[in-house]
């Protein structure tokens, strides 16, 4: 069975199981068409938003937006069949089958992602592509891939012009198969069932014949915009004379004043709600904490907020009440690579009980009066120590430093097992650049069901085991990370 029918398998079983629960599992059989009204119109509406597509292990938090606008298209389905044959349905019913739908889809996907991730480590389901151009922007390509091995591609090949050598070559590189007149052959001396094409890199009387011929090939072909960092969903094709122009929006919602007290006000309500319903767990933190070893209960660590303020970030004491003064012994230990930051997955200085609340990230927890005070928002990038701030890149640390920090993003919710510094940095600026109301919302619900997740292994007696220690936590060189 491909991919592509094993996940359409995957939301049909979900869908089916959302009609069964809200509309019951044995319904008059005036019912019928309504169900399936609603399971169809679900999945047309996933495979016209291009969930279908190859990149099915690809950005949770983009795809859970596409997944809302899914079942609430199937749910009007539903509601538009039953109008018609006049089938009687309550609105609960209505509401019922597009949140439990979106959840279902989304708990289902999320299954089927980390099945497809672990096959993609070990090597199957990989594409592979033949690069064609090696100017900087190739590399950036070639780097990108290299360091997200969870989306499935691999370059196998490269054609360039004369003198372009900006992609590695060599045993750790991508061999080099020839110039662009090459191109076809190429594709069968490395097995490539695609081409990436680096705009910039190929000139542009040589751009169309070249895309003309890679098709007639029978390969796919994608071509690259030279933009970086701009969500997709962001672009729109505007011909001019028929011929194809890219126009780049600005993201839904970013108007300056409705969008900050949209988010304010999310902020606000959740973080009340999260610490009222959170309150007892925090009770029963805090007394295992001191009975462990009759330490402080918080942890203060001063972080770097908005505008480059101070900022004094709460959390429940995970680690050694001297665990700052030991942690020059462990930089040996460090899993992160290509950056400042530190994080070690056999951390000495973590208690049994701060294993317990990283594992479910009940640590986590205090940060919501943050939230409460204006400090932090609930999405955002994680606020470093000053000493990590320091040895940023310009852009990585003025584009940061201009938003509210926050106690998840995007990192956290897509690549949290990535150890490489450079998907760090290049989520963190996507997020900045592309944040709005409705993408808050798809990361807080990919955080919660990584987190529930996480959660359920603890509790199992299996923690799972990552780069990074728990949802929401940055890498930081001081005690409590």
């Amino acid at each position: 069975m491909t991919l592509r029918r094993r996940l359409v398998a995957v939301d049909l079983f979900a869908m089916a199981a959302t009609v069964s629960l809200v509309l019951g599992p044995v319904p008059p059989w005036e019912r019928v068409p309504v169900q399936l009204a609603v399971i169809g119109a679900t999945l047309v509406a996933l495979a016209a938003q291009g969930l279908y597509l190859w990149r099915a292990c690809g950005g949770r938090a983009l795809d859970l937006q596409g997944i809302g606008h899914a079942v609430i298209a199937g749910s009007a389905a539903g509601a538009l069949t039953a109008h018609t044959l006049d089938v009687d349905l309550s609105a609960t019913e209505y509401v019922g089958t597009a949140v439990l739908g979106g959840s279902l889809v989304s708990l289902g996907r999320s299954l089927y992602s980390g099945w497809l991730r672990a096959c993609r480590a070990s090597g199957r389901f990989i594409r592979p592509l033949l690069l064609v151009g090696a100017n900087d922007e190739a590399a950036s390509f070639d780097a990108l891939v290299r360091m997200h091995p969870e989306h499935g591609y691999r370059l196998c090949g490269v054609v360039a012009l004369p003198g372009q050598q900006a992609v590695p070559s060599g045993e750790e590189g991508v061999p080099y198969l020839g110039g662009l007149d090459d191109a076809v052959a190429a594709l069968d001396r490395c097995g490539a069932t695609g081409a990436l094409i680096a705009s910039t890199a190929v000139p542009f009387q040589r751009l169309q014949g070249l895309t003309r011929d890679l098709l007639a090939a029978g390969v796919d072909v994608q071509l690259t915009t030279g933009l970086r960092g701009v969500a997709h969903r962001r672009l729109r094709w505007q011909p001019i004379a028929h011929e194809p122009v890219v126009g780049v929006h600005t993201p839904r919602g970013r108007e300056p004043r409705i969008h900050a007290f949209g988010k304010r006000a999310l902020d606000v309500v959740l973080a009340a709600v999260g610490l009222v319903a959170g309150l007892p767990m925090l009770v029963a933190a805090a007394i295992a904490i001191k009975l462990e070893d009759g330490g402080p209960v918080l942890f203060r660590n001063e972080r770097v907020g908005q505008g480059g303020q101070p900022l004094g970030v709460l959390k429940l004491r995970t680690m050694v009440p001297d665990a700052e003064r030991l942690r020059d012994d462990l930089e040996t230990q460090n899993a992160r690579h290509g950056g400042p930051l530190f994080k070690s997955d056999l951390d000495p200085r973590i208690t049994r009980v701060g294993r317990f609340l990283r594992q479910t990230s009940l640590d986590e927890l205090p940060q919501l009066v943050n939230v409460l005070r204006g400090e932090m928002s609930l999405v955002g990038p994680r606020p470093f120590v000053p000493e990590e701030v320091a040895q940023f890149d310009e852009e990585l640390r003025s584009r940061r430093l201009s938003v509210r920090p926050g106690i998840t993003g995007l990192w956290q919710a897509e690549a949290r097992d990535n150890p490489a510094f450079g998907a760090y940095r290049r989520l963190d600026l996507f997020y900045v650049e592309n944040w709005s109301l409705g993408f808050d919302l798809a990361i807080l619900w990919a955080t919660a069901g990584r987190v529930l997740a996480r959660a359920a292994s603890t509790l199992r007696g299996r923690p799972a085991t990552t780069a990074v220690t728990h949802l929401g936590t940055s890498a930081a060189p001081t005690g409590e990370s």
